[in-house]
């Protein structure tokens, strides 16, 4: 699967969500990419999760991985890039 994009500007609200089917039902996790030691895991739940970002700074910038496991696999990780794009003023 593609590394999905999602550009926005300073202080939106961004959610990124994500859900996978299995027997049994998957724990789902978003993590970021490198890991954050501070936050290793960033949002979790049982069969979809959702990572909400109130107020999106250009610190949050980067790649996030979801997550899906199960006692018997784990799914690839499914990736998003997340651009905050700088602030700036033009003078003319």
């Amino acid at each position: 699967m593609a590394e999905r994009r999602i550009v926005v500007d300073p202080e939106e609200r961004v959610a990124l969500n994500c859900s996978a089917k299995g027997n049994p039902t998957p724990h789902m996790a978003w993590t970021r990419d490198p890991p954050d030691p501070r936050s290793a895991m960033l949002a979790s739940g049982v069969g979809e999760v959702r990572l909400d970002i109130p107020r999106a700074t250009v610190a949050d910038t980067g790649r996030y991985l979801c997550q899906a496991s199960n006692v018997v696999n784990s799914a690839t990780p499914h990736a998003t890039a997340l651009v905050v794009r700088r602030e700036y003023i033009a003078v003319t």
